[in-house]
């Protein structure tokens, strides 16, 4: 009887290794637009700090270039607008410098 408990055991499958969580990478949704003042309201899955630039895009174009100001009200932040003309429900992503690529996420 004995024999049968200690191999039973021997056959369990240890617990899978879990993967830790990916940090998120910056980027959210422009909710608000004045253009005739130049800036947006960007909702925020991580708050970019004053200076950090971001492309816009729209579907699966860049449409435009944003610098984050530094203002922000989580999960929101205001950020100037550099180039093209974001609308509101436009995503934006980080980018490493500027007129690169977005950061994948």
């Amino acid at each position: 009887m004995l024999a049968l408990g200690i191999s039973g055991c021997a056959t369990v499958n240890p617990p899978a290794a879990t993967q830790p969580p990916q940090e998120m990478a910056p980027g959210g949704e422009i909710v608000r637009v004045n253009a005739s003042s130049g800036y947006v309201v960007a909702e925020c899955s991580v708050l970019p700090s004053g200076g950090e630039e971001a492309t816009v895009i729209r579907g699966s174009q860049a449409v435009g270039r944003i610098r984050f100001t530094g203002q922000a009200r989580p999960p929101y932040a205001v950020a100037d607008i550099l180039a093209g003309r974001p609308l509101a429900g436009d995503r934006w992503r980080m980018t490493d410098e500027p007129g690169t690529a977005p950061r994948e996420q």
